[in-house]
């Protein structure tokens, strides 16, 4: 693909980066215009337009996603990826996170929960990194979990790590599909079997990994097809 002015020779992050910020600026745009129309700033809308509109900002919502998880691969295949390190609340972080998706969980009627211990959720984190993979996480769960489910997400603190899991009682996972979840572009053999509901960059999981790796922590998951998914992470707790 040649862009207007590019220079012939990029890296291939350079490129990456590069189409990302030509595709974020329409992007952004298209997201307040439609963003304007539903605050009904122009006239009255009816309730078809308005789920047309919802339609719309989704999508737009699942390419600036795709973008963001794009340029982050770019950044960790070439080990520039940065993180800063400082002491942060994890309640606080969560809680915010859910709150981002409350409309899209009332839309879908599931409900959306935490567990969270008062006092006992400082951590050492990257917190916009840490942000990304809640917001993986608890994204994924709600695509997956029907009508009157619940979302959970709860933090234990042992032997000095906090560990958080985000719970759904959705659709589950199959077992073949395991072993190869956090691998990069892995939805593609799992969207067959979780009919078509698993729409994004087949990025997301395998972010998710490499942040909560580059926090010293694990991830993991338990599943059972038809049940439901809890998908585990640690970061270490605060020593302060």
């Amino acid at each position: 693909m040649m862009i207007p002015g590019a220079p012939q020779e990029l890296k291939k992050d350079e490129m990456v980066q590069l189409v990302s910020h030509e595709l974020r600026a329409p992007l952004n745009a298209t997201e307040g215009y439609i963003k304007f129309l539903m605050q009904c700033e122009s006239g009255p809308l009816n309730p078809e337009q308005m789920d047309l509109l919802n339609t719309a900002l989704n999508n737009i919502n699942r390419l600036e996603h795709f973008v963001t998880d794009m340029l982050d691969l770019a950044k960790m295949e070439a080990g520039r990826l940065s993180y800063r390190f400082a002491q942060a609340d994890l309640g606080t972080l969560i809680r915010g996170v859910l709150e981002t998706f409350r409309f899209a969980a009332a839309e879908k009627g599931v409900r959306l929960a935490c567990d969270v211990p008062a006092g006992l959720t400082q951590a050492r984190m990257d917190e916009g990194r840490v942000r990304q993979v809640l917001e993986n996480l608890v994204n994924n769960a709600l695509k997956f979990t029907d009508e009157g489910g619940t979302v959970m997400v709860s933090v234990w603190e042992y032997c000095g790590w906090l560990k958080v899991s985000v719970a759904d009682n959705g659709a589950g996972i199959s077992p073949e599909f395991m072993p190869e979840l956090f691998e990069r572009f892995s939805q593609e053999g799992a969207r067959r079997t979780w009919n078509e509901r698993a729409k994004g960059s087949g990025l997301g999981l395998w972010i998710v990994k490499n942040v909560v790796h580059a926090h010293g922590g694990n991830v993991w998951v338990q599943s059972e097809r038809g049940v439901g998914s809890i998908f585990n992470f640690t970061v270490p707790a605060s020593q302060a």
